[in-house]
């Protein structure tokens, strides 16, 4: 099944001003939706990452989540990134640095 999810956003202030320094500097080869894409898909395997590791996704869940992530990154040169970030929560959740959802 495909899923679809249209997002409109505003930001203002230091928000604003990052994303305004983003797009001068990608945006002379890039469109500015394949820049929102890739920083959108990067901010929600980040916290679906963390999420899980903090046990706030239901363990049911966590296999797909990472499967999905897997396929994303499959398609992004954040691959490397994705991995380190799963690796980094995984360890934080192992050694106890956060406290898992009992």
């Amino acid at each position: 099944m495909e899923h679809i999810a249209k997002i409109e956003v505003t930001l203002t202030g230091d928000a604003a001003q990052l994303y305004e320094v983003m797009l001068d500097a990608a945006g002379k080869t890039t469109k500015p939706g394949q820049i929102n894409r890739s920083i959108l898909e990067t901010g929600l395997v980040h916290h679906l990452l963390m999420l899980s590791a903090l046990g706030v996704i239901p363990t049911e869940q966590r296999g797909e989540v990472y499967r999905t992530v897997e396929r994303i990154s499959e398609h992004t040169i954040m691959k490397e990134l994705f991995a380190h970030a799963r690796e980094y929560w995984d360890n934080m959740a192992g050694a106890g640095t956060i406290k898992l959802e009992e």
